[in-house]
Formats: C-alpha cells, sequence, structure tokens
C-alpha cells in the first residue's frame, strides 16, 4: 500500500479531473502500453504522448490542456539520463517511496499486425518501458494477463484481529430484562415480606453504540475501494445498536449519499446522531494521494466537523496513505483541523493505526 504498482497512475490522476476522463480510459492506456503503442519515440516520450492524447483529449483545448501536464509530469521525474540508457540503476536513485520512477528508454513498437499473444513466459520481456524501474509487486497481488495489478488479495490489516476489535468499541446500558436475577432485590424481599413471590431480574446490558461510517468513494480513494469495503465488512452489526454507511466525494458537504454511485441524498443535518452513543468513522485520504494542497477542502472540511462536534461521542478518521505522504498535503493541514475542532487525530489505515483508532475513540 505504501505505493501504487502501476505505470503513469500519477499521470493520470492529475489530467482525471480536468479532462472527465474515466477508470476504464486508464485501463485502455494500459493495453495500449502492454500492445507496444507510445514506445517508439527513442530517447523522448514524444509517441508516448501522442498515444496519451489520443485516448485522452478530447478537444483541440483538451490536447493543449494535456500537453501541458504531461511536460509538467516529465520535469518532475529524477534527471538519471545517463544511468538511464546505459542500463545501469542504482537501488537509490529513485529516492523516497512516492517519487515518479524514470520512465526509461522506449524500446521499438512491433509492427502492426503482428498482434500474436506471447506465452506466459515472454510477456515479461516485451512489457512497456513505462513498467520500469517500478518496484516488484509485492507477494499475493495477482496480475492478470496483460501484466497490470488488478486485484489485491493482501490487506493492510488482518481482519480477523480487525472484527475483535470492532466487539471492544462499547457503549452499554441497561435495557429490557435479562436472564440475570437481581439479588440485591430478591434478598431485600425476603427481608421485608419473609418471601419472594417473583423474582426480580437485572435489565440486560445492551451496547447502545451507533457506528456511522462515511466513505469518500470517487476521485484517488478509487484504488482503495477494496480496502474500504472489506473493513465495514470486519464490522458485525448485530454487536451495535446501529451501523449505517454513506458516501462522499472528496470532502463532505451539504449532502452524503447512501448509494456509492452518488443518488439517494441525505442532508448532512438530517444524520440522526446522538451525542452519548454515536461514533463517526471517515474512510478518505484527505488529499494525500494526489499530494497538494487545497485550502478549499480544508475550509469545507472545518465546516463538516463542526457539525459533528455536538452531534457525536467521537469520531475516528482513517487514511490509508501512509502518513509520511501526508506531510505538505491537504492531509497534514485537515489532520490539525480535526485535532483543532474534534479533538480527534487521523490515523493510517493499518493494523497498528486502526487499533489506536479505536482505542482513541474509547477513551
Amino acid at each position: 500500500m505504501d505505493s501504487l504498482l502501476l505505470p503513469l497512475y500519477e499521470l493520470f490522476l492529475q489530467v482525471r479531473e480536468p479532462l472527465g476522463l474515466r477508470p476504464d480510459q486508464y485501463v485502455a492506456l494500459l493495453e495500449a502500453l502492454e500492445l507496444g503503442f507510445g514506445c517508439a519515440g527513442g530517447e523522448n516520450y514524444d509517441d508516448l504522448r501522442e498515444v496519451c492524447r489520443l485516448l485522452w483529449a478530447k478537444t483541440p483545448a483538451d490536447g493543449a490542456l494535456f500537453d501541458r501536464e504531461f511536460s509538467a509530469y516529465l520535469a518532475r521525474l529524477p534527471q538519471e539520463g545517463a544511468s538511464v540508457r546505459s542500463g545501469k540503476r542504482d537501488s537509490s536513485e529513485f529516492g523516497e517511496k512516492g517519487d515518479l520512477p524514470p520512465i526509461g528508454p522506449l524500446p521499438k513498437a512491433p509492427k502492426r499486425g503482428t498482434r500474436a499473444s506471447p506465452s506466459p513466459k515472454q510477456a515479461p520481456a516485451r512489457v512497456a518501458a513505462a513498467y520500469r524501474g517500478l518496484p516488484d509487486p509485492p507477494l499475493g497481488l495477482t496480475e492478470s494477463q496483460h501484466g497490470f495489478v488488478l486485484v489485491p488479495s493482501e490487506f493492510p490489516f488482518e481482519l480477523r484481529p480487525a472484527r475483535y476489535r470492532w466487539r471492544k468499541l462499547r457503549r452499554v446500558a441497561r435495557a429490557g430484562r435479562s436472564e440475570e436475577i437481581d439479588v440485591v432485590k430478591a434478598v431485600q424481599a425476603v427481608a421485608r415480606e419473609r418471601c419472594c413471590f417473583e423474582l426480580p431480574y437485572l435489565p440486560q446490558r445492551e451496547n447502545r453504540l451507533e457506528l456511522v461510517f462515511l466513505e469518500d468513494r470517487e476521485g484517488s480513494m478509487m484504488p482503495f475501494r477494496t480496502v474500504a469495503d472489506r473493513l465495514v465488512e470486519t464490522v458485525e452489526r448485530q454487536q451495535f445498536e446501529q451501523v449505517r454507511l454513506y458516501y462522499f466525494r472528496n470532502c463532505p458537504r451539504e449532502v452524503v449519499y447512501e448509494k456509492p454511485k452518488g443518488t439517494d441524498e441525505v442532508p448532512l443535518e438530517a444524520l440522526r446522531l446522538g451525542r452519548r452513543c454515536s461514533v463517526v468513522v471517515v474512510l478518505s485520504d484527505a488529499g494525500a494521494a494526489r499530494g497538494g494542497y487545497s485550502p478549499g477542502r480544508v475550509d469545507t472540511t472545518r465546516t463538516f466537523l463542526q457539525s459533528l462536534r455536538l452531534r457525536t461521542w467521537g469520531v475516528a478518521w482513517l487514511n490509508p496513505m501512509p502518513r509520511r505522504r501526508w506531510t505538505g498535503t491537504t492531509a497534514e493541514a485537515i489532520a490539525q483541523v480535526l485535532e483543532e475542532v474534534m479533538g480527534a487525530r487521523m490515523f493510517e489505515l493499518s493494523e497498528d493505526g486502526l487499533m489506536a483508532a479505536l482505542e482513541w475513540v474509547r477513551g
């Protein structure tokens, strides 16, 4: 989870919103790279630029915007031309995780019409140069016949311990009737009337806590959709008074949604929350995946948190991006706002982070 093992994914995130791109358009680029398109540029990236523009730019204005963003993307690549051309690479040349890896020299494109499917043993030899310089996928990741990661089978937290930790999040109250006899009242009845005609029972102990999940679903959270869904699945609903799940994009505004596709609006003010029994769990990267700083997003999140301050027992914010990726981004500012407004903290969505978040909420 420390880095995205996908070629040109940072570029896709960079232009996705201004160009209105869909996830399948990124998949189309991966397939084009695998077939060798965009790899005939020799020592420059003109052919790669042209392929991306053909797939993603719909108008001349989009093409001009893409050219600017592509040039900015190349400018951020480490300047390691000499070592790249010679084919010699040092493990330290890529810097810290999160830096964009060099694309490397591009091979010649195959002749059109020769699209014979290679055997699995031959596939790695013709992978597009955009894949080079990327670390090997961690064990447990499954790859498609096209050579890119499809579905992660490893998660940043263990499922069974996660279920156990959710069970410890309790707000117990007495209600109804249990099978436990109230010994004190029974003794008092015998002392008073010399007989206890009807056994008194203690009220049943029930967990009255409500869990409300707010999940950032689209945009830069798209790669973490499976992880977020799996986290929600670890919650045993029968252990709580109520478990609800709502969705938003980037940051909660006036409304959230009951459906992942952004339908069935629910105004934030209409959310049934209780000061003594409601815990809100926010699942969002808070802008750390894209990097950069958005003051508008910080202000909107501050307004959202202020609306929750007097309506909840606690807030836990789980961020799927590693903490080192928060520095200098919107996520770092939102973490500070979270502490100022709610007295809460932002945690990594990891084994240790989940444990710390739930311990923090329990107090």
